[in-house]
């Protein structure tokens, strides 16, 4: 009989939960569209939408939109300055 891996360690790693105590001491990120390249400032927020400065990322509903283009929240990617 061949050998039979019974390792119960899960191949992919969880998802890592974002604390409040986590997001406090994380620097502020970008987040661009990949539609229209508008970028999310996590810093400046945007208060005409309800989301006042310093919102991270993870707080903004799934259902959120892009205010330019209309695309989904999954549509954007975190944004790296040269």
């Amino acid at each position: 009989m061949g050998s039979r891996n019974t390792s119960t360690r899960s191949s992919t790693a969880a998802p890592r939960a974002w604390t409040p105590e986590a997001l406090s001491a994380a620097p502020f990120r970008k987040y661009q569209c990949g539609n229209c390249g508008f970028i999310y400032d996590e810093a400046v927020g945007l208060p005409e939408e309800g989301l006042p400065p310093g919102t991270r990322w993870e707080e903004i509903p799934e259902s959120w939109n892009c205010p330019d283009c209309g695309m989904s929240k999954s549509q954007f990617e975190l944004y790296v300055e040269d």
